[in-house]
């Protein structure tokens, strides 16, 4: 396989203006995703959500609270399929560092995973990475600002943009506990749900 040589190759993260940033990062989202092609072998997101949340429950490896967490992103993920269709072949890891600016001033995603899914979902992985970056008390504002720029690039409401973070954020989490984190850890993880779970709710 040849794979273009992505010259100077700075991530995004070399962008420091958030807003410049997120219209790039918004517009490659829209871009990248293409029709699904049958029989290909490709996960789709609504399996890699599955597996990862029955092995969370039937493994014991999370509490109540995580458990509460899991419910939510699996009825949150079923509307978003309701209304997003049909599905589309998905980058699916896209953030600030697999963006890359090649020698024409163009940016490039690379380390595509490729997963069928939402087109909307392209964006969760996204919104999480950058949200995580920043400071707490402006987290809301930014979370808002972002499903706002994300949703008007896809032809999403804003409310669904902050269901795919979410939905992003629960799963990603879900991957961490089977790494088997200490008990300091997974309450933090647990924490992280917790306050992104608050972020998502005050902007459905």
């Amino acid at each position: 396989m040849l794979l273009e040589r992505i010259v100077p190759g700075l991530d995004l993260t070399t962008v420091h203006d958030h807003a410049e940033r997120l219209a790039l990062a918004a517009g490659l989202a829209s871009r990248l995703p293409v029709p699904a092609v049958q029989d290909q072998g490709f996960p789709t997101y609504s399996s890699w959500a599955a597996r990862a949340f029955r092995r969370a429950r039937e493994e014991g490896r999370v509490g109540p609270r995580m458990l509460f967490f899991l419910d939510m992103a699996e009825t949150l993920l079923g509307e978003i399929l309701e209304l997003d269709r049909p599905q589309v072949l998905l980058h699916g890891d896209l953030h600030r560092e697999n963006i890359l600016q090649d020698q024409g001033g163009d940016w490039k995603a690379i380390d595509p995973k490729g997963v069928l899914g939402p087109r909307c979902l392209e964006a969760g992985r996204y919104m999480l990475d950058e949200l995580c970056m920043t400071p707490r008390p402006d987290r809301l504002r930014r979370l808002d600002g972002m499903a706002r720029v994300f949703g008007a690039s896809l032809g999403k409401t804003g409310r669904t943009m902050a269901l795919c973070f979410f939905v992003d954020l629960i799963l990603s989490r879900c991957w961490s506990f089977d790494e088997d984190p200490t008990p300091r850890e997974a309450r933090a993880l647990v924490d992280q749900c917790e306050t992104g779970w608050a972020q998502a709710s005050a902007l459905l």
